[in-house]
């Protein structure tokens, strides 16, 4: 398709979005007037208006220009493309949104001074604004949005005091916001994000009484959120973050009784949470996040029926989760992680059936997880991990059949691994690992079909491997290192083809090492070190060519290192000591030219080295003492 029935599609979407906003300007009849001549009209106003924007077009680059083919009338009209007439042909709707256009905004634009309406929403325009918007008394919408534009927003924007949506956001504006945007009373949008403003929020933005959206977010806005802003009775949306505002959110926030979005993270706000903000019942989505926050949880946060998300994470909050969480049976999205939290997970959480997604990780909470969290049927994702929490994993975490992440690591949770774990079929993480579990793998755990990690390691857990493990042929990631594991690794733990990380370390694990290993290709990292393995290294692992570390060390292995290792040319991490290994070293391994790291002390091997370790010029570290070798080192290693 060639670019400009690209471009005039994109210009539609951008015109369909933009009216999508419900702006005034809609219903008007003037937006839709017909080309024909009725009644009179100024000639010289029309003529002044055609010439100022042929004169723009001339300036204008981009593949959309010739969209603009239409400009060419001695007077304006409708059939223009972008543009709008009044019954005398005077210009009152300009709209060339998503054209693809490069250039400035000229002065001139206040030629046309009955605009009511100014959309050059998503193009490549740059400069500065020019203060010439000022003489644009009629003016009710501007979208610049999705530009480039540049400079400081003109103080002169203050006289257009028929505008009602003022929309500069995704720019490159800087300086500081005008005072006297707080002479816009009729403004009901004013979006300014992702800028580069900024200095404070003035006060007087506190006099926008009709502003029902206010987005200021992602610029460098500092200093404080002025208590006026509590003057803003009409507002639904507010957004404030990714800025550098600090001190207290002001108390006179909650009287913002039809606010719906209040969005303050990733600033530096500190103090605490007002209790005032529990008056704010039509919140639908609360988020805190990422600041210097401090204190308790007001418990009036239980008023707020119709919350869906509350994210509080990334702060300093201490005390206790008050019990009136359990009330905000409407909420989909509770992070509360990263924060000072103790006690125990009140049991009223058990309430909030609703619940998908439930990230109370890093904190101090002890005791046990309650019963009550079988309750919560629709969570997805459940990480509870870098607590104190205690006692054993409830057996009703197996009605939780939605699950997808499930993480309990660095715990101090005791006993064995529940069986009911098994119900858990849209399980793709399972870490709970770093507690202090006990007992078998449950069998069960090869149920969970679609994992992907499943991490176990710093565990007291005993037995056997499970050869059901075998059937998650979705994991990548398996680890059960540090643990009391004995007997056989399965040789169905071959049929893990999507496996990348295998860590059986730190167990008592004996018996060879299955030949079926070497069917795992998809293999970057191994480690079966610090066991009882024994046996011949199988031939076999010359299959793994994505290997980039194999730890075999400290273990009873017996016979040569097979020739086939040559095949392993992303190795960088070779360690075989402290094994009984013996033989000759294979010629192959100066096939290995990515080898960082390679440990063969400790062993029983003899004869000389080969010429072939010359290759082998990543090499950083060396270990070869304690073994039966003979000569000299090839001259390059030395």
């Amino acid at each position: 398709m060639s670019p400009l029935p690209i471009l005039l599609l994109r210009a539609i979407l951008a015109l369909i979005s933009v009216l999508a906003t419900s702006h005034p300007l809609v219903g008007h009849s003037y937006l839709t007037a017909s080309s024909s001549f009725i009644g009179n009209y100024d000639r010289t106003a029309a003529r002044g208006e055609v010439e100022a924007l042929l004169k723009w077009k001339a300036s204008l680059k981009g593949q959309g220009l010739p969209l603009l083919s239409s400009w060419n009338a001695t007077i304006p009209s409708s059939s223009w493309v972008g543009i709008s007439c009044d019954s005398s042909r005077r210009i009152v709707s300009l709209n060339i949104s998503g054209y693809d256009l490069y250039g400035n905004i000229p002065p001139s634009i206040a030629n046309i001074a009955n605009l009511s309406y100014v959309s050059f929403f998503d193009n490549n325009l740059e400069g500065s604004l020019p203060r010439e918007f000022g003489l644009l008394r009629s003016l009710r919408i501007l979208y610049l949005g999705y530009n480039q534009l540049a400079g400081t927003i003109p103080s002169s924007i203050g006289n257009m005091s028929s505008l009602s949506e003022l929309c500069l956001f995704h720019n490159e504006l800087v300086g500081s916001i005008p005072d006297s945007l707080g002479k816009l009373g009729n403004l009901t949008n004013l979006s300014l994000y992702e800028n580069k403003l900024s200095s404070h929020i003035p006060s007087a933005i506190g006099n926008l009484s009709k502003l029902n959206y206010l987005r200021l977010y992602e610029n460098q806005l500092n200093g404080s959120i002025p208590r006026e802003i509590g003057k803003l009775k009409s507002l639904t949306e507010l957004g404030l973050s990714e800025n550098k505002l600090s001190g207290q959110i002001p108390s006179t926030t909650g009287n913002l009784s039809k606010l719906e979005l209040l969005y303050l993270y990733k600033n530096q706000l500190n103090g605490s949470i007002p209790r005032e903000i529990g008056k704010l019942k039509s919140l639908i989505d609360l988020d805190l996040s990422e600041n210097m926050l401090s204190g308790h949880i007001p418990s009036t946060i239980g008023n707020f029926s119709k919350l869906n998300v509350l994210h509080l994470f990334t702060n300093l909050f201490s005390g206790s989760i008050p019990r009136e969480i359990g009330r905000l049976e409407s909420l989909t999205d509770l992070d509360l992680s990263e924060n000072k939290l103790s006690s125990h997970i009140p049991s009223t959480i058990g309430n909030l059936s609703k619940l998908n997604v439930l990230h109370l990780f890093t904190n101090l909470f002890s005791d046990s997880i309650p019963r009550e969290i079988e309750r919560m049927e629709s969570l997805t994702d459940l990480d509870l991990s870098k607590n104190k929490l205690s006692g054993h994993i409830p057996s009703t975490i197996g009605n939780l059949s939605k699950l997808n992440v499930l993480h309990l690591f660095t715990n101090l949770f005791s006993g064995s691994i529940p069986r009911e774990i098994g119900r858990l079929e849209s399980l793709t993480d399972l870490a709970l690992y770093d507690n202090k579990l006990s007992g078998h793998i449950p069998s069960t755990v090869g149920k969970l079909s679609k994992l992907n990690y499943l991490r176990l390691y710093k565990n007291q857990l005993n037995g056997s491997v499970p050869r059901e493990i075998g059937k998650l042929e979705s994991l990548t990631d398996l680890d059960l290192s540090e643990n009391k594991l004995s007997g056989h690794i399965p040789s169905t733990i071959g049929n893990l083809s999507k496996l990348n990380v295998l860590h059986l370390f730190t167990n008592m694990f004996s018996g060879s090492i299955p030949r079926e290993i070497g069917s795992l290709e998809s293999l970057t990292d191994l480690d079966l070190s610090k066991n009882k393995l024994s046996g011949h290294i199988p031939s076999t692992i010359g299959n793994w060519s994505k290997l980039n570390v194999l730890h075999l060390f400290t273990n009873l292995l017996c016979g040569s290192i097979p020739r086939e290792i040559g095949r392993l040319e992303l190795l960088t991490n070779l360690d075989l000591f402290e094994t009984k290994l013996s033989g000759h070293i294979p010629s192959t391994i100066g096939n290995l030219s990515k080898l960082e790291q390679l440990h063969l002390n400790q062993n029983q091997f003899s004869g000389s080295l080969p010429i072939e370790m010359n290759n082998l010029t990543q090499l950083t570290n060396l270990q070869l003492g304690y073994n039966n070798f003979i000569g000299n080192l090839p001259p390059d290693v030395c």
